[in-house]
């Protein structure tokens, strides 16, 4: 992949960028301030990583700095978001666009237009780019992310570390200043992860470029980043600075993240190596939950799994890895009879595709790629509820069970004092612990998660896979799951897969 070309060269950085006293909530009140006094600087000419617990206002941090809060979200009661000495906010659009650019943890709330080509000329449109400049600006933009494959595809038939790279181009492509990343690897495998963090260190040095990312993994980001920066729970002052992975001792430099609840490379989720011993079945046939037989799923025209034959133990922790695109959430979404097949699905000896729909929610629950997408209640208590009132327990229960299971299940996962606010003000970290709890209150036979664990902090990652550990070992459920954490897949999984060429591949845990 080659380093996109531009006419002009930026001073680094473009101008210090700076938040300064930021006093910042999404109420009109003031009440639950996502940002409590914050000032930060990062360091022009750099890369900088943000991390810290999920919910403590990172990216509320990035809408700030990118001049989008408080004109579209939210209120600024105190402090300030400069770009050059000048109120970040205040920059006419047109102008901001040249100097920050941001790529949001949700791809899909910033695309507009229906292919990846015609996203990228719309982006360089609203820059005023010249009409001759744009073809190749938008192939160096693609060949920068890996991506030149995708150029002509459909936006919605992509996968999501797809969307995710189809989105850092479309900021690669406006050439700003500023780069204001969130999250921008969580779905993309780490191999092209390593490969774009490697190329916006390129940026940094040859171009002067500057770029400010949260989140949670610093595998990544350990050799190609200046500084880390530790943001603590209240939102305040930075727990740690100036952590510089690059420098003399290089990782020992990430030595004192795992005390303040940030994960690093070296360090295993769980203590002690071994699984918790799985409950013997009675017999081999009785072993088997979910069986696929030449299976075969396509994405519009394009086929993406091509005759998969697979069995899938019950009481079990199973993990599918692969490569951004390879058809994991395809393959996830038919299981869960979301999506046409042909071949035999079987969860308990049923085909999916004939059990009834007001029947299959008893016997598989399905987290989605992005939560929002599952969202039914107007509260975080009262989606927990929904899942207490459908799910397989849900007539046997009392309101005063279901009251304190709901209570148990949200405290379990951080979230208990968000009760009576709108899921949809909670972060996306949040979300999705929110959207796993709502199906664990559910007590489905099978439960399929697609990413389940990205955008979390240390302590809701291992929280979140040692309460699932503990419904499958305890409860006998048995959990699919899709990730790109292989050490989330040989620290949890009984079992560990790869998908490839449209084909599942046992890995040994070890070997992960």
């Amino acid at each position: 992949m080659s380093s996109p070309t531009s006419s002009s060269q930026s001073e680094p950085g473009g101008g210090a960028l700076l938040l300064e006293g930021a006093l910042f909530s999404y109420e009109k009140d003031g009440g639950h301030p996502a940002l409590n006094g914050l000032s930060l600087a990062p360091g022009p000419g750099k890369i900088t990583v943000l991390t810290g617990p999920s919910g403590c206002g990172k990216s509320t941090l990035l809408y700030l700095l990118a001049g989008l809060y408080p004109k579209y979200a939210g209120t600024l009661l105190s402090g300030s978001a400069r770009l050059g000495g000048e109120d970040t906010a205040g920059i006419p659009p047109e102008r901001r666009a040249l100097l920050v650019g941001m790529m949001f943890q949700n791809p899909d709330l910033q695309f507009c237009m229906d292919t990846v080509e015609n996203e990228l000329i719309f982006c360089l449109e609203n820059t005023a780019a010249a009409p001759g400049a744009m073809d190749g600006k938008v192939a160096a933009a693609l060949d920068f992310c890996g991506i030149t494959n995708l150029r002509h595809r459909k936006l919605q038939t992509l996968s999501g570390g797809e969307k995710q790279k189809a989105m850092l181009a479309c900021i690669v492509c406006t050439d700003p200043a500023w780069l204001l990343l969130d999250e921008p690897f969580a779905n993309i495998d780490r191999g092209s992860a390593g490969e774009i963090a490697r190329k916006l260190r390129q940026l940094v040095d040859e171009r002067g470029k500057s770029v400010v990312a949260v989140d949670h993994k610093l595998d990544v980001w350990g050799a190609v980043c200046d500084e880390v920066k530790v943001l603590g729970a209240g939102a305040g002052m930075p727990l740690l600075e100036g952590v510089c992975p690059r420098g003399a001792g290089g990782g020992a430099a990430l030595s004192p993240l795992p005390g303040l609840g940030v994960d690093i490379p070296s360090r295993p989720y769980r203590a002690g190596g071994a699984l918790p011993p799985a409950k013997p079945a009675p017999d081999a046939d009785a072993a088997v939950l979910l069986t696929l037989e030449d299976v075969s799923v396509s994405a519009g025209d394009a086929p993406v799994i091509s005759g998969l034959s697979a069995s899938f133990e019950k009481a079990r922790i199973h993990a599918i890895l692969g490569a951004s695109g390879a058809g994991k959430s395809t393959l996830l979404e038919a299981v869960c009879g979301f999506r046409k097949y042909t071949g035999s699905i079987r969860v308990g000896g049923r085909e999916v595709s004939k059990i009834p729909a007001r029947q299959i929610g008893g016997n598989v629950g399905f987290v989605f790629q992005n939560p929002q997408d599952q969202f039914v209640a107007p509260t975080v208590l009262d989606e927990v509820m929904t899942g207490l009132r459908f799910g397989a327990q849900g007539g046997q229960l009392s309101k005063e069970e279901k009251d304190a299971e709901a209570e148990r299940v949200l405290r379990a996962a951080g979230l208990w004092r968000y009760r009576a606010l709108s899921p949809y003000m909670l972060s996306q970290g949040e979300q999705r612990r929110l959207a796993l709890t709502a199906l664990l209150a559910y007590r489905c036979r099978l439960l399929v998660c697609d990413e389940p664990t990205y955008a979390q902090d240390l302590s809701s990652l291992t929280g979140l896979m040692d309460l699932l550990l503990e419904r499958v070992r305890g409860e006998g459920m048995t959990l699919l799951l899709s990730t790109h954490d292989r050490k989330l897949a040989r620290d949890y999984a009984d079992r560990a897969y790869v998908l490839e060429g449209g084909a599942l591949h046992a890995v040994d845990r070890p070997d992960l």
